[in-house]
């Protein structure tokens, strides 16, 4: 499927609705034999918000590897890892913009 290309994608995105976009577009690209290994919850018309996508990230990790099945056809690691990288820069997009709007903290005024 290429990950390798979605992952510099998703690494360029600037907002959370654009990691969101390209999530469902990699989704949306996916051959029906490897989107039938997809959680119906993590299905692009079932990502409404970026949240989603963090939360599909933790379903498909634990199903991919803490819980795998034997009878994979497709490589299921590539979407658990692509949802992963999604997760994580999300997280990256939300600590740089707390870090913008946290104010410098004020010196502190010795009485005199």
């Amino acid at each position: 499927m290429g990950s390798p290309g979605w992952f510099e994608k998703i690494g360029r995105a600037k907002d959370p609705a654009a990691v969101l976009a390209l999530v469902r577009q990699y989704l949306d690209a996916l051959p029906a034999d490897e989107l039938a290994h997809v959680p119906l919850a993590c299905r692009s018309d079932q990502l409404h918000v970026p949240a989603d996508v963090a939360l599909c990230a933790f379903t498909l990790g634990a199903e991919t590897f803490l819980f795998p099945r034997g009878n994979q056809q497709s490589d299921p690691d590539e979407t658990a890892r692509m949802f992963a990288e999604a997760s994580t820069h999300l997280a990256r997009i939300a600590a740089d913009r707390s870090m913008e709007r946290t104010p410098a903290p004020r010196p502190v005024r010795k009485p005199v």
